[in-house]
């Protein structure tokens, strides 16, 4: 039976006309025609479960490529809104940065131009162009004094109020205010 089958599929593949022998050995097409038939049907049902396997698993694998695809996807949209985020912070902090440097520049600038003032001062002062006096009373140096100073009469402060107790004798106990 074995060999009988090899046989017919072999001409199947090949495309060779089957014959079927009868038991006295005489050919039969209608038998012939049965069993190729029969025997072509066998072969595309074994082609078709084969063929539906291979589809499920492409499907399967399709299924998780796709998943993978989006979870990828989905991991680098929150990395680019991170960096997004993080880009925005540091330019924030990059302004903050160059407002303080341009602060700082303003105020060198002004203390460069007060040093310089000053030092024309002590000059002035060293030379005996200009009086110390002229320069503490005129308010040439923008300080006031916080000494009291007899030139310019600063900081003396206001005058105190008077005291709104009398004096305690000594040992006499105070009254609770």
């Amino acid at each position: 039976m074995r060999s009988t089958k090899r046989y017919l599929q072999g001409c199947i593949y090949r495309h060779e006309p089957v014959v079927q022998q009868s038991s006295c050995g005489a050919a039969q097409p209608a038998a012939r025609a049965r069993c190729c038939f029969s025997l072509q049907v066998e072969a595309l049902r074994q082609d078709a479960g084969r063929l539906q396997s291979d589809n499920s698993q492409l499907h399967v694998q399709l299924i998780q490529a796709k998943e993978q695809q989006a979870a990828s996807g989905k991991d680098t949209y929150q990395e680019a809104k991170r960096l997004e985020g993080r880009i925005a912070e540091l330019a924030f902090w990059k302004q903050q940065a160059q407002q303080q440097l341009q602060q700082a520049d303003r105020d060198n600038a002004a203390l460069r131009q007060r040093v310089a003032e000053l030092v024309a001062m002590a000059d002035q002062l060293a030379s005996g162009t200009r009086r110390p006096s002229a320069t503490v009373a005129g308010g040439v140096l923008g300080v006031t004094c916080h000494a009291p100073c007899t030139a310019c009469g600063a900081g003396k402060g206001p005058p105190r109020p008077p005291r709104t107790r009398p004096p305690v004798a000594p040992g006499a106990v105070h009254a609770a205010a």
